[in-house]
C-alpha cells in the first residue's frame, strides 16, 4: 500500500536504488535502454515498479544468466499481476514479502506481541499474567484506530492537516493508480462512496446488488471495483466480507472516528491478529471465520499446530449472550480449542461455559 513506508526501507538496505516514479527512467525503459540498471550496485531496489512493465521480461533474462539470489528487490503499490501489461510473473525467481500497516505497539517503539500461542496455554496464572503484561490503554487503542498504522500519514499531530492527507491519499490512489489495474470511466466521488461504504461495514457480508446500486454501475463492473480496490491494498477479504488494509485510511472515508462501536474494534483484532500470525507463524497457520445457518458468527478463528483459538469481539464492557452462543456452536473435532470473547472493558475472568472473556486491548 502507498504510504506504508516501502521506499525509506529499500533505501535504508539497498545500496542501489532507482525510483520509476522518474518518468524519464520509465521511457527509458520501455525504449529498451538499460544502462542506468548496468552502473547501480547490488542489491539494486526498483520502487514503483509496476509503472514499468518490461523490467519485469527484462529481469528474467537477467536472472536466468546470472543464477544469484538477492541480486533486485521489487517494490511496488499494485499487485504486479493484476496489471494486463504485466505478463512476467518472475515465477520460481522471487520471494513475495507484504509490508502491513504498523500495528499499535510498533507505532508506539514496542515488540510486536504473540497473543495467540499465549491464548492456546490460558489459565488463571496465565490471564493475570496477561493483565500484568498489559500496556495499550483505551486511550491508546482509541487514538490508534482513528490514526492508523501508515507511517506516512499516521504520525501526523495535527488531526486537520492527517485528515488532508488522507483524502488526497485516497483521491491519488482511485483516480491515478486504479486505472493501472481497472480502466473506468465511473467518477472517483462514486468510487469514494463504494469504498466509504464497505470501510463502514467491515466485516459484514456485503451482497453485491447493494454495492452496485451505491456506485451506479451492474454487478460485472462493481466486481471488477472490488478486485481493484484488493490490487491496490485499499481491501482485505477475510471469510465472507471485506475488511480495510489500514484503520486510519477507512475512519478517514467514513467521515467518524467511531470510536465505542463494533465496527473498529473488531477491524483492530483483524489487523492485530494477521500481523502478528504472518510475523510469527508465517505460513504455519489458518485464519478464517465461522458461520452457521442458524446465525452463529465467530469472527476469527485462528489454527496453528497447538491448536484452535476463537475470538468474538464486543464493543461493551462484558460479551453478548449471542457471542458466549456463537462460541459454544464451533466443534473442534478433537483438536485443543481455546473459546475467547474480547470485550471493551478492563477485566479478564473465566465463565462456567469455559469461555475466556478478556479486554480486546491485551492482544496487543
Amino acid at each position: 500500500m502507498r504510504q506504508s513506508g516501502k521506499t525509506t526501507l529499500v533505501k535504508r538496505i539497498c545500496p542501489g536504488y532507482l525510483s520509476f516514479d522518474d518518468d524519464t527512467l520509465v521511457g527509458a525503459t520501455e525504449a529498451g535502454t538499460w544502462d542506468r540498471f548496468l552502473s547501480q550496485p547490488r542489491p539494486l531496489a526498483l520502487d514503483e515498479v509496476q509503472k514499468a512493465p518490461r523490467v519485469f521480461s527484462r529481469l528474467k533474462l537477467w536472472i536466468d544468466e546470472r543464477r544469484r539470489p538477492g541480486q533486485f528487490v521489487l517494490t511496488g503499490s499494485v499487485r504486479f499481476l493484476s496489471r494486463r501489461a504485466i505478463r512476467e510473473s518472475l515465477t520460481g525467481r522471487t520471494a513475495l514479502l507484504e509490508l502491513l500497516p504498523l500495528t499499535v505497539a510498533e507505532a508506539h517503539g514496542r515488540p510486536l506481541a504473540n497473543a495467540v500461542s499465549r491464548l492456546l496455554k490460558l489459565d488463571e496464572k496465565a490471564i493475570r499474567q496477561l493483565e500484568g503484561d498489559a500496556w495499550c490503554s483505551a486511550s491508546t487503542l482509541e487514538s490508534y484506530c482513528t490514526r492508523g498504522g501508515m507511517p506516512g500519514i499516521c504520525f501526523h499531530r495535527n488531526d486537520t492537516v492527517r485528515r488532508h492527507a488522507w483524502d488526497s491519499h485516497l483521491d491519488a490512489v482511485l483516480a491515478r493508480d486504479l486505472q493501472l489495474v481497472y480502466a473506468t470511466r465511473i467518477g472517483v466521488s462514486r468510487i469514494k462512496g463504494l469504498f466509504a461504504h464497505m470501510a463502514a461495514q467491515q466485516g459484514e457480508p456485503l451482497p453485491l446488488a447493494r454495492l452496485a446500486r451505491i456506485v451506479g454501475a451492474s454487478d460485472k463492473t462493481t466486481t471488477q471495483l472490488l478486485q481493484a480496490f484488493e490490487s491496490l491494498f485499499l481491501i482485505r477479504r477475510h471469510g465472507k466480507g471485506w475488511y480495510c488494509e489500514d484503520m486510519g485510511l477507512a475512519a478517514a472515508a467514513c467521515k467518524a472516528s467511531w470510536l465505542h462501536e463494533a465496527v473498529p474494534l473488531r477491524r483492530w483484532v483483524f489487523g492485530e491478529l494477521l500481523a502478528q500470525l504472518q510475523i510469527h507463524h508465517a505460513n504455519s497457520h489458518q485464519f478464517g471465520e465461522h458461520r452457521t445457518r442458524g446465525g452463529a458468527y465467530v469472527p476469527f478463528v485462528i489454527t496453528i499446530e497447538a491448536g484452535t483459538v476463537l475470538l468474538t469481539v464486543d464493543a461493551a464492557p462484558a460479551p453478548s449472550e449471542k457471542s458466549l452462543k456463537s462460541l459454544g456452536s464451533f466443534r473442534g473435532r478433537g483438536r485443543h480449542v481455546v473459546r475467547v470473547a474480547l470485550h471493551a472493558g478492563d477485566e479478564g475472568w473465566r465463565t462456567r461455559r469455559g469461555v475466556w472473556c478478556l479486554p480486546a486491548r491485551w492482544l496487543a
